[in-house]
């Protein structure tokens, strides 16, 4: 998935129940905001989360990784090692 880079990019329409649209629309307003700039401002968010969800589940299965616990010891131990970074 492409970040967004700023710049206006193509739409869509996508297909969702009225009252969900409809709640959407609520929180829009409350904020201001358009209705577009809402669901993209969540779907951000919401991409964010899993991204961060995604990094937490692969450290744990690294840390339950015997092979990899020892690299990231080997990787650790370098920054004692005096040498310029």
């Amino acid at each position: 998935m492409a970040l967004y880079d700023g710049l206006m990019n193509p739409t869509t329409t996508i297909r969702i129940p009225v009252l969900t649209r409809d709640m959407l629309a609520d929180v829009a307003k409350w904020k201001g905001q358009s209705l577009a700039y809402c669901v993209n401002d969540l779907a951000k968010r919401e991409w964010r989360i899993a991204v961060v969800a995604s990094e937490h589940e692969a450290a744990l299965a690294d840390a339950a990784n015997p092979e990899a616990v020892a690299e990231y010891e080997l990787w650790d131990a370098t920054v004692g090692d005096d040498l310029p970074t």
